[in-house]
């Protein structure tokens, strides 16, 4: 697997998760940058 399809595959469990302004939880709340930092943070992509 790529690592394109890592990202993808990673963004995509966090489907379902509702909007919710500065937030980054998966299943509780994320905003449109909560959804990039919290998929970064699980892989392993952010310092």
């Amino acid at each position: 697997m790529t690592s394109n399809q890592k990202i993808i595959s990673q963004a995509r469990t966090w489907l379902g998760t509702p909007f919710h302004h500065q937030a980054r939880l998966k299943g509780k709340g994320c905003d449109c940058l909560g959804l990039i930092v919290g998929v970064a943070d699980e892989l392993g992509l952010k310092d």
